[in-house]
C-alpha cells in the first residue's frame, strides 16, 4: 500500500512504475489534480487498472460519470467498510 498526499503526487508515483500497482483507491477532492483527472490519466496509460473512487460530495462527479470514465466502483463517504472490503477483494480477484 502506497499513500500520497495529493493527486499530482499519486499520478507521478503511479507513472514511475504502473505495473507495480494492482489497484488505485482515490478520493475525488485532493490537492493538485482531482481524483477524476487522476483516474483518467491512469486509465489512459494502463486501462486495466481497477480504480475505486470515494467522495463526500461533488458537483463534478457522481456514480454514472465515474463509471463512464472507467472507474470500477464509486462510494459516497463514509463508505460501508464491509462493502468496501468486498469490492476490493472482488476487483483484485478479477
Amino acid at each position: 500500500v502506497k499513500t500520497c498526499s495529493s493527486g499530482t503526487q499519486a499520478l507521478e508515483t503511479f507513472l514511475l512504475d504502473p505495473a507495480k500497482y494492482d489497484m488505485v483507491v482515490t478520493d475525488m477532492t485532493m490537492p493538485g489534480i482531482s481524483g477524476l483527472e487522476l483516474s483518467r490519466q491512469i486509465l489512459a496509460r494502463r486501462p486495466e487498472t481497477p480504480i475505486i473512487m470515494l467522495t463526500g460530495f461533488s458537483e463534478q462527479v457522481n456514480k454514472e460519470i465515474a463509471l463512464a470514465t472507467g472507474i470500477r466502483e464509486f462510494f459516497l463517504k463514509p463508505p460501508n467498510t464491509q462493502q468496501l472490503l468486498l469490492t476490493v477483494r472482488t476487483l483484485l480477484s478479477q
